[in-house]
């Protein structure tokens, strides 16, 4: 499997990202650099939710309309008074490309102990678990890219830890960055 950017180009009042050409293959990769250098706008142009310039193929199929069948991210956050339950948000989420997203959601959670925050409201959880359900959510989407922005951030060194080796088990199958 190979994501193909090809003079993929965003630009912004007073910002540009790119052109920039490059290949991921299925695995795990990393995208690092100073913060403001267009990390996540790079992310949000893979997955389609900024206007782009230039191409972004998975296989030989332009990444276009079709994005969120073949896209996962946790780029998307509830909103703000968000009343509802982590369940509730990975059904509106996983639902969408899996009948059975309640099993899905289910055996991602359960494989860190994390069952119980299934039934949490967003506003109950810290910032760390936030996080972590944000990408666990995304990780139970079946598509074959998964981007996540930040998935580490205000988790304690152990749940980093857990959550890489969750992180490694994936790319052995999906194009992860």
């Amino acid at each position: 499997m190979r994501l193909s950017l090809k003079e993929l180009t965003v630009e912004y009042p007073g910002f540009r990202l790119g052109p920039l050409s490059t290949v991921f293959t299925t695995g795990l990769h990393a995208i690092l650099g100073p913060n403001g250098a267009g990390k996540t706008t790079l992310l949000r142009a893979i997955a389609g939710l900024v206007r782009r310039k230039g191409s972004v193929k998975l296989d030989d199929t332009p990444l276009k309309s079709n994005t969120w069948r073949l896209v996962s991210s946790n780029l998307a956050e509830p909103p703000e008074g968000f009343n509802a339950t982590v369940s509730d948000y990975a059904r509106l989420y996983v639902g969408r490309l899996d009948a059975r997203w309640a099993e899905r959601v289910s055996g991602v959670f359960t494989r860190l102990n994390l069952g119980w925050m299934l039934s949490r409201r967003f506003e109950e959880l810290s910032m760390g678990q936030r996080s972590l359900a944000l990408t666990l959510v995304a990780l139970a989407r079946p598509t074959p890219i998964l981007l996540l922005d930040e998935p580490f951030a205000h988790l304690d060194p152990n749940w980093r830890c857990k959550l890489l080796s969750l992180l490694r088990d994936e790319a052995r199958s999906r194009i992860v960055i």
